[in-house]
């Protein structure tokens, strides 16, 4: 195979790799994102083993959970405080122990806390610290850390100083320090109603009702305490969802209503979105996710079970933000619907959309990296159809105002997959699950442990698993490809590419006089010169934030037909060109995109080929030649000599050249079978020969370049291999081997 074919031989695998690899597109940075399994068990119901308190050991790890505390504290170590789960018997009850997780030496250390479920409080003197001092046994509490470091922790279900399981609204502090609880608010009985006073006004007597399942906050600039709604009673003593908000003052001990209602089931006004309003408030709701961001000192919501603004109840998906500093503090309606119930818009995994947005859900885990971006994970709910358990990772941008889908799948009820403990990979992910627990590390990685939901078998129960997610350290990302195709034509300048996908260019850049510039080049061929098209900015192009390339129009069939049109306002973009010379492109592709000094790059780096529904017949990693894949073996052992038969079928790629003067080999383990490359007939990009009679046999096959395809049938021969046997091919000069053997029958 000679120029201009063996070019279009190559173009046609790359267009049939490339197209089945880039939806979703392989984003530059996404194989940072990834999940490790490093602590705990990949299967569910294990029980706890404690140790000695307060001596670290590598066998201690805390039994599998839900609906715990947790904490970071200063030195980065991790904290985890009770829940609902399996103490060191299989009884699966009220847990009240204290755990510190050590990062660096990867081990738990029992701090406090009782080894056996179901253990009543101990509060002591109110204000005073003490070492017996300690929280009853519970679940779906909240917690905080303050700016001076100590761990405070606050109601949830569980059991009071009389034994009585029942809603709690005690507060307590932890002090990392001399390692010793202090109860510091609220009552050490259950079922508490609130004393709520003057909405905005502090008071001594102000303290919130018993509930469980609500969220909290820390306000780093004054060290403040806030929480909002959850499940418990109201002002009148009702069991109710409830929508307010608390402010708790460390330094005067004093709590002050500061939003909501008093009473329950109250539902939500939304007002317009993004636009913030003194009439604004969620519907009270339980089991929501809440951030702090620490630039701006804002507070945020998201989802939970409860009201929308129609008094309708069930799983919500809508973001909220708080601003405490805007007059008496103010909610916005950020994103998501006013609807219950709704499904969640995926889109492209990496690729921020304004139509993204997770589902509806209720008891999802949370975090705030160090850019100010919001993480979601799992919860149960809304997939992208279907409700039940998640696993699904998001990240909202809010300065953009975009959801990202992360990692995770867009479907409900999902396995893990642990992968090898300590060892990150793409493949690995927590199986679907709520009523987990998350920490930040200082190196900016999520962490998550146990909850309830799908072990690596599938089994549905409790879990212990700790897991560490590297979050991607380009995430400044400003163009993503969703989909594309290319196609190699038959001659010179007969090439077509068409991308579209996400840029956030703005409108800053188009300047009138100015182009911009598209730049495809292949990594792997230094020697290449880029190929690039270049589109002028005027009056005529870009118009009201929208550009649309003109339409050049010839008599010349053959000439270079180009198209670029991009919204500023939404983001989007898509680029074609027809009859164009493409010769030698090939994956990896770098893209770049020039708009005066504003430039876009985005790698389409090796990605596993596995199209959604015609998947690419190659099988293989974008950029791999000289390959040879089987994917039928059969073999047939004959009565006497000479009667033994195989056929063997697969896919290839070949980067060399074809000459046919050299022969095409053919071993199956020590037998070779050698047919003169005069025998092959070339016909629609295809090699083939029919019964050709060689002395070891008679050999049928075909060889498609364009469908990268291979069919052998070699019969009337005696094989002389057992067992596994090796297979290769040498197709007129170029040699390939298949990374796997081939398994002859019993007979042989």
């Amino acid at each position: 195979m000679y120029g201009r074919k063996q070019t279009v031989l190559r173009w046609i695998i790359t267009a049939i790799i490339f197209m089945a690899c880039v939806v979703p597109a392989s984003i530059s940075w996404a194989d940072d994102g990834d999940w490790t399994w490093i602590s705990g068990s990949d299967t569910v119901l294990q029980i706890g083993t404690y140790g000695t308190q307060g001596t670290p050991s590598a066998d201690n790890v805390p039994g599998a959970r839900y609906g715990s505390a947790a904490w970071t504290d200063s030195t980065g170590d991790l904290w985890l405080f009770g829940g609902y789960g399996l103490d060191t018997t299989e009884i699966r009850q009220y847990l009240n122990d204290l755990w510190r997780y050590d990062l660096d030496n990867d081990t738990w250390t029992w701090m406090s806390g009782d080894n056996e479920t179901n253990a009543p409080g101990t509060y002591g003197i109110q204000g005073t610290p003490a070492a017996d001092n300690v929280p009853g046994a519970r679940y779906g509490s909240v917690s905080w850390t303050d700016i001076t470091g100590d761990m405070w922790l606050f109601g949830g279900y569980g059991l009071d100083n009389a034994d009585i399981k029942e809603y709690l609204n005690d507060l307590w502090r932890y002090e990392p320090g001399i390692g010793q609880w202090t109860w510091i608010s609220g009552s050490d009985t259950a079922l508490q109603v609130g004393t709520y006073g003057t909405k905005g006004t502090p008071a001594a007597e102000n303290v919130p009702g018993a509930r469980y399942e609500s969220v909290a906050w820390t306000d780093n600039s004054t060290g403040d305490l806030w929480l909002f709604g959850g499940d418990g009673l109201d002002s009148n003593g009702n069991e109710r969802y409830m929508n307010d908000l608390w402010r708790y003052d460390p330094d005067n001990d004093t709590w002050t209503w500061m939003s909501g209602s008093d009473l329950g089931f109250e539902s939500g006004t939304y007002g317009t979105q993004g636009m913030p309003s003194a009439d604004n408030v969620p519907g009270a709701r339980y089991e929501s996710v809440a951030w702090t961001d620490n630039s701006t000192g804002d507070m945020w919501l998201f989802g939970g079970y409860g009201l929308n603004n129609d008094d309708n109840e069930y799983f919500l998906n809508d973001l909220w933000r708080y601003d405490p500093d805007d007059d008496n503090g103010t909610w916005t309606w950020m994103s998501g619907s006013k609807k219950v119930g709704k499904s969640g818009t995926y889109g492209v995994k990496g690729m921020p959309a304004a139509d993204n947005v997770p589902g509806a859900r209720w008891d999802s885990t949370s975090w705030m990296d160090s850019t100010g971006n919001l993480w979601l994970f799992g919860g149960y709910g809304r997939a992208s159809s279907g409700q039940d358990f998640l696993n699904d990772l998001w990240r909202y941008d809010p300065d953009n105002d975009t959801w990202t889908w992360m990692s995770g799948s867009d479907m409900a009820e999902q396995s893990g997959i642990y992968g090898t403990k300590g060892t990150p990979a793409a493949a690995n992910v927590p199986g679907a699950r709520n009523g987990s627990v998350t920490w930040m590390d200082s190196t900016g990685n999520l962490l998550l442990f146990g909850g309830y939901g799908l072990d690596r078998d599938g089994t549905k129960q409790y879990l212990n698993d700790l897991w560490s997610y590297q979050v991607p350290l380009n995430m400044d990302m400003n163009i993503a490809i969703d989909t594309c195709s290319i196609k190699a034509g038959k001659s010179d300048n007969t090439d077509r590419i068409k991308f579209s996908g996400w840029m956030d260019a703005g409108d800053a850049y188009m300047i009138a006089g100015d182009e911009i510039v598209i730049s495809l080049e292949t990594a792997q061929v230094p020697d290449l010169s880029a190929t690039t098209f270049s589109f002028p900015i005027n009056a005529d192009t870009y118009i009201d934030g929208k550009y649309k390339s003109l339409k050049v129009k010839s008599a010349d069939k053959s000439e270079p037909v180009l198209s670029f049109v991009y919204d500023s306002a939404k983001s989007t973009m898509t680029f074609s060109a027809k009859n164009v010379d493409l010769t030698g492109l090939r994956c990896p592709i770098t893209l770049t995109v020039q708009i005066g000094d504003y430039v876009a790059e985005e790698q389409l780096d090796e990605d596993i080929v596995n199209g959604p529904k015609k998947p690419c017949p190659l099988q293989l990693v974008m950029g791999v030649w000289d390959s040879l894949d089987v994917s039928k073996f059969k073999a047939k052992k004959g009565k006497t000599d000479d009667t033994d038969s195989f056929s063997i079928s697969g896919t290839f790629t070949v980067n060399g050249s074809f000459d046919t003067a050299q022969p095409v080999d053919i071993t199956l383990g020590p037998d070779t079978f050698s047919v003169p490359g005069s025998e092959f007939v070339l016909k629609k990009d295809a090699y083939s020969c029919k019964k050709v009679d060689i002395w070891n046999g008679i050999v049928t096959a075909k060889f498609d370049t364009a469908k990268c395809t291979y069919s052998i049938k070699v019969t009337k021969t005696t094989l002389n291999g057992t067992g596994n046997v090796d297979f290769s091919l040498d197709i007129f000069d170029n040699l390939l081997l298949a990374l796997d053997p081939v398994t002859l029958p019993d007979e042989f």
